[in-house]
């Protein structure tokens, strides 16, 4: 558990011919029931002339708050020259020496200290005496947090403190003000609540591939409000990566502390450059299939444009990506939007803030990075209108320690097919209306592709270059795409021609790191005209003897105008 060290810092006590007995926990806090704590014990010399040879000190425990666990482990420099002994007592009371300060731990003991029976302390007397210095290093004695619920404390101040203190020199003849360090007590600051045992988050999403690129964050739901108001204070995140296996698995949270769960897609910062770094796998998300989708989903599925064609309600909001208000519905606007982006012409800007771009649009993409929404597996999807049901779509609270898992659900923005978002259980808050669906045409958009082809590849050197042709013989495709990388330092990319038809709208953008998307879609009529519609030009950089492995396809998208995915699966 990641905590921060809360102790009372007053300032070193040192006077004259003096030493302070120091004590500090080792661990970081703040600290919860449960919670180990290791404080260690130190003699620190103030006098650099004095040989300490005879050291006697006593230290108490609240025992409502602390159980003192085994026996100490010792630290001393040279043990085989030193004697050291100790003793434990429980349910007693410490009075302190009347007319002294409790911080004087020589004069407690010069002058009349005393315990009585029947108290709630437990105690400590701790004995070394040496040839050489006692210290510097003692000893580390190490206590578990306990529950103060029906206990008389109130709160954890005072859990650990030093009662009196006696310490000689080597003649046997004087004594030294021993004091101590940081103060007399040690404040754990702990809060009164008990671990929840293993709690594991499942998410549910078909982009399993790159699920490292997934976080996590927990957080309180009081830290989050605070947050949400205006109030900065510390946040104690629980968050991480999601495993390979799509889990999340952590005993750092608590029973009856309500908390707020989020996923999104973990981007790097570049110190050097001022800017985010997202993964290039963010490009893949939005494709012609999704335009396609949410253009079908504005014209509706009744002559007066009314109607629906999603099949489920998180569609709208990931395809609502020009939004005018919170009920604004899907429009063209939306599928103009998507079709600009992957055109590459959208006036968009990575930063929201930055005042020349017209207008933002969260189009998820590697420039702007993931724009997410998360909730609840069972619930994901179910139309969300106040504040209190967006909390309630991700929020929970932990009553036992009993092992639970929770199935959760990520989506992301321009992402209309579903093809790296959660699909959501079909039911009758997910899905869209009944009256909606008696009224679909039988075209009907479904989240999962209804059709796979085989597109033929071929890649061949021809007058010294590579020339990669991609050959098409289905006659009612609507739009094609495809996001390919290839070997830079064997290949530069020359050209790409198109020959897709005369009304088709063609897109390609050529990235530095050896990434081009390209494709075309025309969402009115048309069909991406059959035979060769593309060809990709490289040059090599080095002498080649063919073309294999050298260009890679890593989205191979196709869509109808009805609105049907389409799988293309190369040969």
């Amino acid at each position: 558990m990641k905590k921060l060290l809360f102790l009372l810092l007053f300032p070193v006590l040192t006077f004259g011919q003096s030493f302070n007995l120091k004590h500090e926990i080792l661990e970081q806090g703040p600290f919860v029931v449960g919670d180990t704590i290791t404080v260690k014990y130190q003699l620190i010399d103030n006098t650099n002339s004095v040989t300490a040879r005879l050291l006697q000190f006593d230290i108490g425990w609240d025992l409502d708050k602390l159980t003192r666990l085994g026996t100490p482990n010792w630290q001393l420099t040279t043990p085989d020259n030193k004697s050291f002994t100790h003793n434990y007592w429980s349910g007693y009371t410490y009075i302190s020496a009347p007319g002294y300060d409790w911080s004087e731990l020589t004069q407690q003991h010069k002058n009349g200290w005393t315990y009585t029976g029947g108290g709630n302390e437990g105690v400590a007397r701790f004995t070394i005496q040496s040839v050489d210095d006692v210290g510097p290093e003692l000893f580390l004695q190490q206590f578990t947090i306990k529950d103060i619920t029906g206990t008389n404390a109130t709160d954890y101040t005072d859990a650990v403190r030093f009662n009196w203190a006696y310490l000689i020199d080597s003649n046997n003849v004087s004594t030294y003000d021993v004091f101590p360090d940081p103060s007399r007590e040690l404040d754990l600051n702990a809060s009164n609540s008990i671990p929840a045992g293993t709690v594991t988050f499942q998410l549910q999403t078909p982009n399993a591939e790159n699920i490292s690129d997934y976080m996590i964050v927990i957080e309180t739901l009081e830290q989050y409000q605070s947050m949400q108001g205006g109030t900065q204070q510390s946040h104690n995140y629980v968050q991480g990566n999601f495993n390979a296996s799509a889990q999340f698995i952590t005993t750092e949270l608590k029973q009856d502390t309500p908390y707020i769960v989020n996923v999104f897609i973990a981007g790097t910062y570049d110190q050097e450059n001022q800017t985010n770094v997202y993964p290039q796998w963010l490009d893949d998300v939005v494709t012609v299939s999704d335009v396609m989708q949410t253009f079908k989903q504005a014209i509706g599925t009744e002559p007066d444009g009314t109607g629906n064609v999603f099949q489920y309600n998180i569609q709208k909001r990931l395809a609502n990506v020009d939004q005018q208000g919170p009920n604004d519905p899907v429009d063209f606007k939306d599928s103009y939007a998507l079709l600009a982006h992957i055109a590459g012409i959208l006036d968009n800007a990575a930063d929201q803030n930055n005042s020349e771009a017209q207008e933002f649009y969260p189009i998820t993409s590697f420039a702007n990075g993931s724009m997410n929404t998360s909730g609840f597996f069972d619930t994901f999807g179910t139309p969300i209108n106040s504040e209190e049901e967006w909390l309630a779509s991700r929020t929970f609270t932990l009553e036992d320690d009993q092992p639970i898992t929770f199935n959760f659900a990520h989506g992301l923005m321009g992402d209309a097919d579903l093809s790296h978002s959660t699909t959501p259980n079909l039911n009758a808050d997910t899905e869209i209306s009944a009256l909606a669906k008696s009224r679909r045409m039988p075209n009907i958009l479904m989240a999962a592709p209804q059709e796979t082809i085989d597109l033929d590849i071929v890649s061949e050197l021809i007058n010294g270059e590579v020339v990669l042709e991609i050959n098409l013989t289905k006659e009612d495709l609507a739009g094609m795409q495809f996001n390919i990388s290839y070997d830079k330092s064997i290949l530069m990319f020359k050209d790409i021609i198109f020959d897709t038809g005369n009304t088709m709208t063609n897109f390609a953008k050529h990235f530095d790191d050896g990434r081009i998307n390209l494709g075309t879609i025309n969402i009115k009529e048309e069909n991406v005209k059959t035979g060769k519609p593309f060809k990709l030009v490289f040059v090599p950089k080095v002498s080649i003897q063919n073309t294999a492995g050298l260009v890679t396809f890593k989205v191979t998208d196709a869509v109808k105008h009805n609105g049907t995915k389409v799988n293309l699966n190369i040969q």
